[in-house]
């Protein structure tokens, strides 16, 4: 049990490696903490270490009193946290959805904020039963009006021509890195499903034969 969690600890830490030195979230968890950052006039990346050394290494130095923090508390605490597990899904559901909308209702102090976490709970659910990340749609929310900030500026400096990123070696090397990635999934995705296929129609010659 100590492995997998402890596995679980590291992963979480390292993800805030490409967020605070790239600016790129790592999860969907550093995509929302982007996002705040974002809010708060803060801009990842490497400047930032020179910018708030304050802030960097105060968060650096949270990650090592949170973990003494969880071993005081997970040693002794460790029976009591697993007997959660036996409340049943039909109590434990209820418990969550309400304080979520009480959470929503307090933050906006109207009932606009619940229909969102309404409609946003139909989106997830439908995102987990038919199998779509959620960490893309998390990146994408944060990230979407910073690309269309940095879109509209590469507009103006083409004077309205988008091609102008295809005319700097470094650009297009991003660029079409960029597009590969997108391309990729897709690829691949269609691929499996055609050796999917020719693998089946092979067994049910087989088996005709």
């Amino acid at each position: 049990m100590a492995s997998p969690e402890a596995a679980n600890n590291a992963a979480a830490n390292a993800s805030f490696i490409p967020t605070l030195a790239l600016g790129i979230p790592g999860s969907g968890t550093t995509a929302v903490l982007l996002g705040a950052f974002v809010i708060f006039g803060l801009q990842p990346g490497p400047l930032l270490f020179q910018q708030e050394p304050d802030l960097v290494w105060g968060l650096l130095v949270s990650f090592f009193f949170g973990n003494l923090i969880l071993l005081v508390l997970n040693l002794p605490l460790a029976p009591v946290f697993a007997q959660i597990l036996r409340i049943p899904y039909v109590f434990l559901y209820p418990i969550v959805l309400m304080m979520s909308f009480v959470g929503a209702f307090a933050l906006g102090n109207n009932t606009f904020t619940l229909w969102i976490v309404f409609f946003a709970g139909l989106l997830g659910y439908f995102m987990k039963r038919f199998d779509f990340p959620a960490a893309p749609f998390v990146l994408g929310l944060v990230l979407g009006p910073l690309l269309e900030k940095y879109l509209v500026q590469t507009s103006a400096m083409g004077d309205g021509n988008l091609f102008i990123m295809f005319q700097r070696p470094f650009s297009l090397i991003l660029t079409v890195a960029a597009l590969i990635a997108l391309a990729y999934p897709l690829v691949t995705a269609v691929i499996r499903n055609l050796r999917t296929r020719k693998a089946g129609a092979k067994a049910k010659e087989n088996v005709a034969s």
